[in-house]
């Protein structure tokens, strides 16, 4: 019994130090575990610090992007980091930095900034935050080109905030409106498969197995029937039958119903 409680505290203890910090030049300063979250404070060679927290242990590689871009963001030449956060989850990162001070073209950028700088990563590093000018929120966000053109995006906001906001609205709406048409779509394909479905199970005799209706006798009995609303069925048929479409009675009022929700005869 005490050897089987002695391989459990072994086989704990190995996987709370599976990151191998000294090995990739940081040490933990300090570490503490609540609700689920591991937090580490961790310094490195050049005595600079940062926080890396998770809820589920990140492999290497992504341990790797996090070193590389707390090193990236101590490189900026505006800014002096106070603290910096990096928070792991779902396969990428949250980075929240307080910056000590940032000055770009002699102006001091940080109280603009009433909580600092927000980032995300997974595989292109984007920024999302926002500034405080006069009372009036605006929001910095987008892809991570450059310190320099992220500096010129604030600055520009800060010179002129209402022209700002005007530009940004604009694309902003944009892509709203690319991403509702994207889900419109999506949900229009899935609406539709679940269409052909119901008439697909409904279309089945006593003796025989549910049977597909082509596509071209559901597009066509749609079009005759937003055409004229007041069509008949029979009136359908007939139409049908001339243009040689091959598509029983019950395959019509199917399509009426499943469409329409025709369930006059």
């Amino acid at each position: 019994m005490k050897k089987i409680i002695l391989l459990f505290v072994i086989l704990c203890s190995s996987h709370i130090e599976a990151i191998d910090w000294n090995s990739k030049g940081l040490t933990v300063v300090d570490k503490q575990e609540k609700e689920g979250i591991t937090e580490i404070l961790l310094k490195n060679e050049k005595n600079t610090q940062f926080l890396f927290s998770y809820t589920t242990e990140p492999d290497d590689a992504k341990i790797q992007d996090a070193i590389r871009l707390h090193n990236n963001f101590r490189e900026w030449k505006n800014l002096q980091i106070d603290a910096i956060k990096f928070f792991y989850e779902q396969g990428g990162f949250e980075i929240s930095i307080i910056p000590k001070s940032f000055t770009y073209e002699g102006i001091d950028l940080t109280k603009y900034m009433p909580s600092g700088m927000q980032f995300t990563f997974s595989y292109i590093l984007q920024y999302n935050f926002r500034l405080n000018i006069d009372r009036l929120f605006i929001r910095i966000m987008g892809d991570f080109e450059s310190e320099d053109a992220l500096c010129k995006k604030i600055l520009s906001a800060l010179q002129n905030p209402k022209e700002f906001i005007k530009k940004r609205e604009a694309e902003y709406l944009l892509l709203k409106i690319e991403s509702l048409e994207s889900k419109y779509q999506q949900l229009a394909d899935e609406f539709h498969k679940l269409r052909a479905a119901t008439l697909m199970l409904h279309n089945a005799g006593f003796f025989s197995r549910p049977t597909p209706i082509s596509t071209e006798t559901i597009e066509r009995v749609i079009s005759l029937r937003l055409k004229d609303p007041t069509i008949t069925r029979n009136k359908i048929a007939e139409e049908l039958e001339k243009e040689k479409i091959d598509a029983s009675s019950r395959e019509i009022d199917l399509i009426l119903k499943v469409y329409f929700n025709d369930f006059n005869k």
